[in-house]
């Protein structure tokens, strides 16, 4: 990548600490009890707001009735051949169908499992406030747990606020360099493929050559495509850096280049690492 690259990923994650933090005088000296009873009081807050979460039915969340699908399906329609009035009626039946089996399978309430998820999430928190927030920054901090339960003082609150400004307008005077750069690319033709070629939050499931292209499947029900299948035709594969099957497609880049075009590709696996993937291909062809 050449704009999107790592290191520009992981300050787009540094761009919003800041907006659930509280300032606190409590929080300006290390204090167990001030500790134990925010932790309590946000456990306590969890619990509650799961508890509420399990009370809520079925009917409550899946109110569209068969008349009302049928109607929005037939909207500008006029006279639909019985034949499809039945094919729209037993659409809406086999989609509540599957969303009533996802809601019963779904896990009970358990207030136990409830408090151990909140202690898992708030080590987790304090982990990646070690690892992402600047040293000088962590030296300001007198309990880095009080932080992960959004409490500040004033200043480190102002502080985070800074870096955090900081971090999002480099991150986007980033992507307008390549965005000026992709209008520019636009100029010179617009493949067929391109307007398509967006597969943000798609996880790859598979990836396997057939002949001298290079064909990726996606499970894209998590992104904002229909597309199932891409094929690099003609791939010749510049980098890769790990196996990414099963990893998540977060962004790309394109650029012409004699005979074709050049792909790069930001990836995450399973394990949170970031992959380059880089190809040169002399076409796409997408599947639906």
């Amino acid at each position: 990548m050449k704009y999107m690259t790592k290191e520009w990923y992981q300050t787009m994650q540094n761009t919003s600490f800041h907006f659930p933090l509280h300032a606190s005088k409590h929080a300006e000296k290390f204090s167990e009890a001030f500790y134990r009873a925010l932790y309590e009081a946000r456990e306590d807050e969890m619990v509650r707001t799961w508890e509420e979460v399990s009370k809520v039915q079925f009917e409550d969340i899946y109110c569209d009735s068969e008349e009302q699908y049928v109607a929005e399906c037939m909207e500008g329609y006029n006279d639909l051949p019985e034949e499809e009035y039945e094919q729209i009626k037993a659409a809406w039946a086999a989609q509540r169908s599957a969303a009533l089996a996802s809601w019963s399978d779904r896990p009970r309430y358990d207030p136990e499992k409830t408090r151990e998820n909140f202690r898992k999430a708030q080590r987790n928190n304090v982990k990646c406030l070690k690892e992402d927030l600047p040293e000088y920054m962590l030296q300001q901090v007198a309990d880095v747990r009080v932080l992960a339960l959004d409490f500040a003082s004033a200043a480190v609150k102002r502080d985070i606020t800074a870096w955090c400004t900081q971090n999002r307008k480099e991150a986007n005077q980033t992507a307008k360099g390549y965005e000026k750069q992709y209008r520019a690319m636009l100029k010179k033709g617009n493949p067929a493929f391109l307007e398509d070629f967006s597969f943000h939050d798609c996880k790859i499931t598979s990836c396997r050559r057939q002949g001298k292209n290079l064909v990726i499947r996606l499970d894209n029900s998590g992104g904002f495509t229909d597309v199932q299948n891409i094929i690099l035709e003609q791939c010749t594969i510049l980098k890769q850096e790990r196996p990414f099957r099963n990893a998540w497609w977060l962004y790309e880049e394109i650029y012409p280049v004699d005979g074709g075009w050049e792909i790069h590709v930001l990836l995450q696996n399973s394990r949170m690492q970031l992959i380059d993937f880089i190809v040169q291909v002399a076409g796409v062809r997408l599947k639906r």
